[in-house]
């Protein structure tokens, strides 16, 4: 199931579902991702089907070409990363990502030659 596809059945009863099984065919077609994502993850949350629309539609609405010089996708990790940090009572910065994020990020940027360096 493609992005288009869980745009479009993103009101569904089965939208937690038919999201996990779209990860569940990210990782087959991707070997390297094995392991790396979640398994029934969202069907085993039982969400609000009305919320995980919502987020969906926020999701969907992002255009993450508009402005060349921000990066949306880093900015979003930075700020997951930080409510992760706060929520685990940590102090800037001092927080452990776990490797299925490491590994699902370096996937992403697509690294396949040079040295990837961070500040």
């Amino acid at each position: 199931m493609c992005s288009t596809s869980l745009k479009k059945n993103a009101k569904q009863n089965d939208i937690a579902l038919k999201i996990d099984t779209a990860l569940a065919t990210v990782e087959k077609n991707n070997p390297s991702l094995k392991g790396a994502l979640p398994d029934n993850y969202y069907s085993r949350l039982d969400l609000d089907v009305a919320k995980l629309a919502s987020l969906l539609d926020t999701i969907n609405n992002i255009d993450t070409l508009q402005d060349k010089e921000q990066d949306i996708v880093g900015r979003v990790y930075e700020y997951f990363l930080s409510k992760f940090a706060l929520a685990e009572g940590k102090g800037k910065g001092e927080f452990y990502t776990p490797k299925c994020i490491v590994n699902l990020l370096a996937a992403m940027i697509e690294p396949y030659g040079g040295t990837i360096y961070g500040q």
